[in-house]
C-alpha cells in the first residue's frame, strides 16, 4: 500500500471516529437535558405535594384542637351529672357542644395529578409507599370510617337528644349562642342520656387518637419530601 493509501485510510478513519464521538456526546447531552427535566418535574411536583400537605396539616391540627375542647366539654358535663351538680352556665357552655364535631378536609389536587401520571414519578421507593399509605389509608380511614361514625352518631343520638333536652337561645349573635337544658335534672336522671355523653366521650377521644397519628405520619412524609429535594435541587 502507497504511503497516499495509508494516510488516506488515517484520515478517513479519524474522521468516521470524530463523527462517532460527536454523535455519542449530542446522545450524552440529550441524556442530560432529559434528566434535568425529570429533575425538575420531580422538584415542582414534590414541592406541590409538600404544600397541600401542610394545608391538610392545619386542617387536621385544627381539627384535633377543635374536637380535643369539645372532649373537654363533655368530660365536663359527665362529671356534673356524675356529682349530682345544679344547672349552671358551665354545664349550659357545654351542652351547646353537644352537636358539633370537625369533619377534616383534605387537600388532594397534586396527588390525584401525580396518580394519573403513574407513582413512578417519585424515584424514592419509601417514600412513594408513605405517601400512598398516606392518601390511599389514614386519609380514607378518617372520611370513610371516623367521620361516618360521628355522622352516624350525630344523626340517632345528638339530634333526638337536643331536640328533647337542649334549648337554643336567639340573641342576634350567632357566635355567642345561648343554651340551656330544658331541665337538667330531668335529663342527668336518664340513663338513655348518660349512655349517650359515654358513647360520644369515647367516639371523640378515639378520633382524637386518629388525628394525631395522621398528622404524625403528614410530619414524617414532608420530612421525607425534603430530604428527596436536597439532591433534586443540586
Amino acid at each position: 500500500m502507497s504511503e497516499n493509501a495509508r494516510k488516506y485510510l488515517l484520515y478517513a478513519a479519524g474522521e468516521v471516529l470524530l463523527v462517532v464521538i460527536g454523535i455519542l456526546i449530542a446522545l450524552q447531552i440529550d441524556t442530560w437535558n432529559e434528566n434535568r427535566k425529570l429533575q425538575q418535574r420531580q422538584v415542582e411536583m414534590l414541592t406541590d405535594l409538600r404544600s397541600d400537605l401542610e394545608q391538610t396539616r392545619k386542617n387536621l391540627t385544627f381539627g384535633k384542637e377543635f374536637n380535643a375542647m369539645t372532649l373537654v366539654k363533655y368530660r365536663t358535663l359527665m362529671k356534673a351529672i356524675e356529682d349530682g351538680e345544679a344547672p349552671s352556665t358551665k354545664i349550659d357552655s357545654a351542652s351547646s357542644y353537644l352537636p358539633f364535631f370537625h369533619v377534616p378536609r383534605f387537600t388532594r389536587t397534586t396527588y390525584e395529578s401525580i396518580k394519573s401520571q403513574g407513582l413512578d414519578l417519585i424515584a424514592n421507593d419509601d417514600l412513594k409507599q408513605k405517601i400512598a399509605g398516606l392518601y390511599e389509608n389514614s386519609f380514607l380511614y378518617l372520611v370513610e370510617d371516623q367521620l361516618k361514625v360521628e355522622w352516624s352518631l350525630y344523626d340517632n343520638l345528638t339530634q333526638p337528644t337536643i331536640n328533647r333536652y337542649i334549648r337554643y337561645m336567639d340573641n342576634g349573635d350567632l357566635t355567642n349562642l345561648q343554651v340551656h337544658p330544658v331541665d337538667f335534672e330531668t335529663m342527668k336522671a336518664d340513663p338513655a342520656f348518660v349512655n349517650y355523653i359515654s358513647q360520644l366521650i369515647l367516639v371523640r377521644a378515639a378520633g382524637i387518637q386518629w388525628y394525631e397519628g395522621t398528622i404524625l405520619e403528614i410530619d414524617k412524609v414532608i420530612s421525607g419530601i425534603d430530604r428527596e429535594l436536597v439532591p433534586l435541587k443540586e
